[in-house]
């Protein structure tokens, strides 16, 4: 049972993760297309860390923690700038819309 938890715990990392990277795509239809690359870079990032972890450790344990430690900061905080950013030009356009 206790086997199948890193992989349980991972999952629930790369979900919150990817909701991150998604209002990053939301926000790069606000701002433009250019900003496409910053979801794209985090994701190969994330992987890249994953693996060089791989390398250090097998004990899925570590891994995961490490992942953790990296992904779930970051993901609130990407979450949070990124939905007031989208609030904030929303609001622009309800002020245009209303006119």
């Amino acid at each position: 049972m206790f086997k199948l938890l890193p992989s349980a715990i991972e999952r629930n990392i790369a979900t919150l993760f990817h909701i991150a990277l998604t209002f990053i795509a939301a926000w790069v239809l606000v701002k433009g297309v250019k900003y496409i690359m910053i979801s794209i870079s985090l994701h190969a990032l994330a992987n890249i860390h994953a693996n060089l972890m791989l390398q250090v450790t097998k004990d899925p344990w570590i891994i995961e923690g490490f992942i953790g430690l990296l992904l779930v900061p970051l993901s609130v905080i990407l979450i949070l700038i990124v939905h007031k950013a989208i609030l904030e030009k929303s609001k622009g356009l309800e002020t245009v819309f209303c006119l």
